[in-house]
């Protein structure tokens, strides 16, 4: 019985010359012939006159040959020269160093072409698709159009049009999907998830000819709204198995009682915000429950995820259990190590230890010792806590900062720490609904979008080249006034391959425009110690400029520092720019985010006004995902995220929801059960855990 698995050579003869193009677009088997879909559409059913055909037009023609020749052009070029009538008039269809077309091409015959219709003395098509009457006739083995609906599969119809490749040619690439699509066997699908939770629409198997070879729009749209279905409900399947390897049993049962939350709440020298406060009752609820807690705390700039975090951190102490926190640098790793204990100074009972890879030798023994004995009660870390070496008492709750940083093998790897810890992975980019349920909808959510009382929002100004010695004159006020700045530019060093402002050569710069005030670089180039020192030296105010790179995007909390000025804004994406500004503003003085732009485009200014306009992340984000798509979100693919081929549930958040819901229902009630059977048995792949998910890994 012919399946997916199938290879096409045990369908049909290949080529040699095709062999080799199939190999170069993964075309093997039968699965991977029918989801090779087409990229666009030519709708090749309307048949015009030659007397009709206006220049530009871009139709069909059925003509008869009348003659053909080949010539030279005055450049010397092969020309092959065929005059064509359909009784209304007469057209010229041309080919350039094309020879075996006088071979192909014979007076009398009767042809469909299909190309765009320019004017050279006279009206004509420059190598134009065609299809000769009797060779299609021959190529379908004389069956009919009506009796065959898949028969015509180049002229006559919508036409489909394939990402191809060298070697293989839109005729031949058709010519092998008809063929899969005509075999018999490879269509038997049983009953699945469709026919049960949808019901009505077409079958998958008539799905997938109209997706190739549709007979109307209508047939197109239903194929699509099928298969969307298909991929969709797949990747969903694999968010809730993945779901629920990470939430089995055994969790520790951590009692958040009344008590217990206001003496958490009494260590904050701050009212929490409604949106904490609600955060801190879901992960409260997360905590006492038997399944691990698996949840994203989404907060845009200056929202307050940390508090949230050292919450759930000391609901885990306090119920005789660890938690440690794990960020991508060691930068933000010092600094939640120096605000925690700057918050629980008052309460040396509780011991946070710190964990990078610049500790010396002695240190790191001692600080790996009190992990596994338990005298670290909350342990800070970059990537070192997830090494082998690292072995907790009992991990109770386990946080990832800035978990675009982190992909699924590294949240594995420090669950592994603990027996089924709880998991808080946090994200300071605002990130679009539809970019959550795809990529982390495995995950429970909570948003914090409420600033603290009291802090205003960052002024944002356009600064067109122009008015840069305004801008100049702005800092310099500041300065003077005892406050510090940010200088951010997109390179490290000159690049000949693009006039970009460079950070060094910028360093130089603002010295020589700031002589009066002390100036320091940062960048990623430099080494761990040398990045520590230059911040260091920046938040004790010995440094009152800061020159860097977008190494300052997250986590840099310098509460002197009021200034933000972006040089060549255009190079950054709108979330990007939005963590940027978030580095100012966070203390008593109000902030201020220059952002310097060159000549470019409407399009280029109209971005940055809204990055100018708003100053709500979330908002920034939508308009980001729109302009610049998914990748400047995520930083690095996620494991599992699928190359959707036919939906974009980045487009349709709604549409994936609903069929989210839907793979929810199927695989828990009971009546689907037989049928999620015969799924799995056809689909292992969904239930089996991926290489990135394995901590061993």
């Amino acid at each position: 019985m012919v399946s997916f698995s199938t290879p096409i050579d045990e369908i049909l003869p290949v080529a040699p010359r095709h062999r080799v193009a199939f190999d170069r677009l993964d075309l093997r088997t039968v699965g991977d012939v029918v989801r090779y879909y087409p990229r666009r559409y030519e709708d090749r059913r309307r048949l015009r006159r030659i007397a009709d055909l206006r220049v530009g037009d871009v139709t069909t023609v059925h003509a008869r040959v009348h003659s053909v020749r080949q010539r030279r052009t005055r450049t010397r070029k092969s020309m092959i020269e065929a005059r064509v009538t359909d009784g209304s008039g007469w057209l010229d269809v041309v080919w350039f160093n094309q020879a075996y077309m006088l071979d192909v091409l014979k007076p009398g015959q009767s042809v469909y072409f299909y190309g765009e219709v320019k004017l050279r003395r006279r009206l004509q098509m420059v190598a134009p698709e065609f299809e000769i009457e009797d060779d299609a006739d021959e190529e379908r083995g004389g069956a009919s159009a009506e009796s065959d609906p898949l028969s015509s599969v180049n002229m006559q119809r919508i036409v489909p049009v394939y990402p191809a490749t060298r070697g293989l040619h839109q005729r031949a690439l058709r010519r092998l999907i008809h063929e899969v699509c005509s075999t018999a066997g490879w269509d038997t699908f049983e009953e699945g998830p469709y026919e049960l939770l949808v019901g009505s629409g077409p079958s998958l198997a008539d799905a997938y000819r109209s997706i190739h070879f549709p007979q109307s729009l209508d047939d197109l749209r239903s194929a699509r709204d099928r298969l969307t279905f298909e991929e969709y409900f797949e990747f969903a399947s694999r968010l809730h198995f993945r779901r629920r390897r990470f939430r089995g049993p055994g969790a520790p049962l951590l009692r958040v009682t009344p008590d217990l939350d206001a003496k958490i709440r009494s260590l904050f020298p701050f009212e929490l915000t409604a949106d904490q406060d609600r955060a801190v009752r879901e992960i409260s609820r997360d905590l006492e429950a038997s399944e691990p807690m698996y949840r994203l705390l989404q907060g845009d700039v200056g929202t307050g995820k940390t508090a949230v975090a050292l919450f759930a951190l000391l609901a885990a102490v306090r119920n005789g259990h660890q938690g440690a926190i794990m960020a991508p640098t060691e930068v933000l790793a010092e600094q939640h190590h120096r605000v925690f204990t700057e918050l629980l100074g008052a309460h040396p009972a509780v011991r946070i230890a710190l964990l990078t890879g610049s500790l010396a030798a002695a240190s790191r023994r001692e600080t790996l010792e009190a992990i596994t004995s338990g005298e670290a009660h909350i342990v800070v870390g970059t990537h070192a806590l997830i090494q082998d070496a690292v072995a907790f008492r009992s991990l109770g709750v386990a946080v990832v900062d800035e978990q675009h940083r982190f992909g699924v093998r590294e949240r594995a790897r420090l669950r592994s720490k603990g027996r089924s810890p709880h998991l808080l992975v946090m994200s300071a980019t605002p990130i679009p609904r539809s970019l959550c349920q795809t990529v982390y909808g495995d995950l429970d959510m909570s948003i914090l979008r409420e600033r603290p009382a009291g802090r205003p929002p960052v002024k944002t100004v356009l600064v067109p080249a122009s008015r840069r010695r305004q801008a100049v004159s702005f800092i310099r006020d500041e300065l003077r006034r005892g406050r510090q700045a940010y200088f951010i530019y997109p390179l490290i060093e000159e690049s000949e391959a693009l006039d970009l402002p460079a950070a060094e050569e910028a360093y130089r710069r603002v010295q020589r425009a700031f002589p009066d005030f002390a100036a320091g670089l940062l960048h990623g180039r430099l080494s761990a110690d040398e990045k520590e020192t230059c911040l260091r030296r920046f938040r004790d105010n010995t440094y009152q400029i800061l020159v860097s790179t977008v190494v300052v995007e997250v986590g840099i909390d310098v509460p002197n520092a009021t200034v933000l000025f972006i040089e060549d804004a255009s190079r950054f994406g709108l979330a990007q720019l939005h963590q940027l500004r978030g580095r100012v503003g966070r203390g008593e003085h109000p902030g201020r985010c220059l952002v310097g732009y060159g000549r470019g485009s409407q399009e280029v200014r109209q971005r940055l006004e809204v990055f100018a306009r708003s100053d709500d992340g979330f908002q920034i984000a939508d308009e980001d995902l729109r302009l610049r798509g998914p990748g400047d979100f995520l930083g690095v693919r996620q494991s599992g995220r699928p190359a959707f081929a036919i939906g974009n549930p980045f487009a349709d958040p709604d549409g994936f929801d609903r069929v989210r819901s839907l793979a929810a229902r199927f695989w828990s009630e009971p009546r689907f059960a037989e049928t999620a059977r015969r799924y799995l048995e056809s689909h292992p792949e969904i239930v089996r855990p991926s290489r990135d998910e394995s901590p061993e890994s």
